[in-house]
């Protein structure tokens, strides 16, 4: 055999063939290619996958494993006007009958619970008991027995005495610098009532006093003479209402144990005759408490974008006080701000101001317009022959109102999407709008001896 064929038999019994080593790389390589390609194609899907997963999951992981660290927002909500002062500001009295004004009361005695009065070691139930018996036995024996008027008098001021642990103190001190750069601090103080507990815990604190700088360190001194620092969630200067918030951090169970939260109540059902505590500072004692009656109700005080309805009650405050007026039941009825105390107190029902209080405790400012105006009844209507709507008596300067072009006399007729139909609808549909967002305003005016339509564009401001 010759060496060639001698060569070639020794490369096929060794595997070395040339022709089949590039058929098997050959095949090699291509299912490499296909491995290659398959899990480049899987990774893609894969990813796409996860990333679906991960949109849809994250929400609901992240509320559930790290939720945001804000508080709940605070809904109040809003009491309905009685029909006969909606359809005229000229109403001063409610016109609710007396039969069912009883039942509303006796309803409230039975289901509301008193928080425990200082120095006694009674519980709510016993204390709310308490009460009744004494004022009952005073009712029912004023006939024969001269104390009579003593232990009724002795019952409210132990009903007043728990009530007033919702009482508190702001301070407020604020440094800055005077025209010749020295530094200046300057503090101020006023009452405070705990009016409502959100659902993290914090106690929230309404105060119509000193109005705050927004930088200022503001302290809560509580019933029981203990300090907590204070956050401030907003202020509206047109009103002098103030909202801070303890965060729970700030609060032990010792502290809750000994304080006592007031509920937002219904300043529409007020009427002429019906006995309040008056409890703030009041003759510079934030721990003040004055039983009064109510003597009269207001309801026709204009205020920008809207209308507020002052109740007025017998006695006299020291000028500069602050304060709130309490029913028996152990609700706010109003708000006594310095402006609108002195020889006769009154005082702003806290109905009117609920959609103010909401706003501030969500850390929302006010939205404003301008407008200083009264409903058009269907007696004005028929009279003057003035369209339905919000009468314009005054558009104030430089508002939002004065630079779009609306005029006194004008009647408006619809904001945004909402009819307006009175001034406490206005201010309702103000109160919702977005502050430097355009909205439309739609008024009625007079020319050539007829209303015509027209549009006017809006930006709300902040008040």
């Amino acid at each position: 055999m010759s060496d060639p064929e001698l060569k070639n038999n020794d490369r096929e019994t060794s595997g070395e063939g040339f022709v089949r080593e590039r058929i098997v790389n050959k095949s090699s390589s291509r299912r490499a290619m296909r491995k290659l390609l398959l899990t480049c194609v899987c990774g893609i899907l894969f990813g796409v996958l996860a990333g679906i997963t991960l949109a849809a999951v994250f929400p609901v992981a992240s509320e559930w494993f790290a939720p945001e660290e804000t508080s709940p927002s605070i809904t109040i909500p809003k009491d309905e006007r009685p029909s006969a002062s909606e359809s005229g500001e000229e109403t001063t009295e409610e016109t609710t009958p007396d039969e069912t004004e009883s039942e509303e009361e006796s309803t409230q005695e039975t289901e509301t619970t008193e928080p425990v009065p200082e120095n006694v070691g009674l519980s709510e139930t016993e204390i709310r008991a308490l009460v009744d018996e004494m004022l009952q036995d005073a009712l029912s024996a004023h006939s024969t027995d001269p104390n009579a008027l003593g232990s009724a008098c002795q019952a409210l001021a132990l009903l007043g005495k728990s009530y007033n642990k919702a009482v508190v103190t702001i301070v407020m001190k604020d440094a800055g610098t005077d025209w010749f750069e020295n530094r200046v601090e300057t503090s101020g103080e006023c009452a405070g009532i705990i009016w409502n507990e959100g659902m993290d815990g914090s106690l929230y604190v309404l105060s119509g006093g000193v109005l705050p700088e927004t930088d200022a360190a503001l302290q809560v001194i509580f019933h029981d003479g203990s300090r907590r620092e204070a956050l401030l969630c907003g202020v509206d200067r047109q009103t002098g209402l103030v909202i801070l918030k303890v965060t729970p951090e700030n609060i032990d169970d010792e502290l809750r144990e000994k304080i006592a939260i007031l509920p937002l109540g219904n300043s529409y059902v007020v009427t002429k005759g019906i006995p309040v505590f008056v409890l703030g500072s009041l003759v510079g004692d934030a721990g003040a408490i004055v039983p009064a009656v109510v003597t009269y109700t207001e309801g026709t005080v204009p205020s920008p974008d809207g209308m507020y309805r002052k109740l007025y009650l017998n006695c006299a405050l020291a000028e500069g006080a602050n304060g709130f007026a309490v029913s028996l039941e152990g609700e706010v009825l109003g708000i006594i701000t310095p402006e609108t105390s002195g020889s006769v107190t009154a005082m702003i029902g806290i109905s009117d101001l609920k959609g103010v209080l909401e706003l501030l405790a969500n850390g929302q400012q006010v939205p404003y317009l301008g407008i200083m105006g009264q409903t058009v009844t269907a007696d004005i209507q028929k009279e003057y022959g003035l369209p339905a709507g919000v009468y314009v008596n005054e558009v104030i300067v430089d508002s939002p109102a004065y630079e779009a072009g609306i005029k006194a006399g004008d009647v408006i007729v619809s904001i945004g999407n909402s009819k307006i139909a009175t001034i406490w609808g206005m201010r309702t549909v103000i109160e919702e709008l977005q502050a430097e967002t355009e909205v439309k305003v739609v008024i009625q005016r007079a020319g050539n001896g007829e209303y015509q339509t027209l549009e006017f564009a809006l930006i709300p401001l902040l008040r």
